[in-house]
């Protein structure tokens, strides 16, 4: 008799289980579905959006659809404008086509901001959660030392330190990395501040709970859509401020084909041939321009309150 009360309590205790299953199911089905109508009906972050994710095709695409090689250079035709024939958007100073190297640049300039900006938020989500949930000394230390950072202008910090280390690309991403991390920790750190004093929080705590569980299942969920906005916003900013350190020579070096080094390498010839700079500038304005409507987009997307 006891055995079968244990076996029936057993089947009760799965069919509740499989039904709270389903329910997060349908509510994450719903969520999801309620994000992806308030990011359609916002056709500026649409746009952003399908154009970075256009440009980044391209990019991956561009040794099979890039008309010429990317150091193949025609003397004869330096300096030839937009619209030459064969050339759509022209030549630069060594006879190379700008539209070619655009395509390749794409491989160097969107994964040179990408990556420190994805090992910046991995890293300050570690920093942030620890600080904020825990506290105490150790939260204090963490973000004492991190605060050294906010006494140096965050360009002149980068650039330090890129000249420190050396031109290169390993070298610009690893300075990027170290300048993000205070302000991304910063952010996780106050938003984990404010949802460990929640109720749910509390409730969690009170059920029995682990630091760990609570952490990761009631508070990492409610820091990411910040995190996600802030670091899709700073995203065009970090590829423009690593084309600028190409553009100073801390960067990728010539003749890899980067938009910052495109745009220098145009600066001595902007009297007689404007367009070997305008043209990669214009595309870094539009990617930069594209990531910040986009998390303009994802901010109000993941707002309970404003995607109703």
């Amino acid at each position: 008799m006891t055995q079968a009360i244990d076996v029936q309590a057993a089947r009760k205790a799965r069919r509740r289980w499989e039904i709270s299953v389903a329910d997060e199911a349908r509510e994450a089905e719903s969520s999801l579905r309620l994000f992806w109508t308030a990011l359609k009906r916002d056709k500026l972050a649409l746009a952003g959006g399908i154009f970075i994710i256009f440009v980044g095709l391209v990019s991956i695409a561009a040794p099979l659809i890039s008309p010429y090689d990317p150091y193949e250079a025609e003397t004869s035709l330096r300096l030839e404008p937009i619209g030459t024939p064969g050339h759509p958007l022209g030549l630069d100073g060594q006879g190379r086509d700008i539209l070619t190297r655009l395509m390749w640049g794409g491989r160097v300039s969107i994964p040179i901001a990408l990556v420190p900006v994805t090992v910046s938020t991995f890293v300050s989500l570690v920093l942030g959660l620890i600080a904020g949930y825990f506290k105490g000394v150790v939260g204090e230390l963490i973000m004492r030392v991190l605060d050294v950072f906010y006494a140096f202008p965050t360009v002149m910090l980068a650039i330090a330190i890129a000249g420190i280390m050396g031109p290169g690309m390993m070298n610009v991403m690893l300075s990027i990395c170290i300048v993000l991390v205070p302000y991304i920790t910063r952010v996780v750190y106050t938003t984990t501040l404010v949802v460990s004093e929640q109720d749910f929080v509390e409730a969690a705590r009170a059920s029995g709970a682990s630091d760990l569980q609570i952490v990761f299942g009631q508070i990492l969920p409610n820091v990411l859509s910040p995190i996600i906005v802030y670091g899709t916003t700073t995203m065009g900013l970090q590829i423009v401020f690593a084309s600028g350190l190409s553009f100073l020579g801390l960067g990728v070096q010539p003749p890899v084909a980067d938009w910052g080094i495109m745009t220098a390498n145009g600066r001595d010839v902007l009297q007689i041939a404007p367009h070997v700079s305008t043209v990669p500038g214009v595309l870094l304005l539009l990617v930069a321009l594209s990531f910040n409507l986009l998390g303009d987009g994802l901010r109000d997307a993941l707002d309970p309150r404003l995607r109703l």
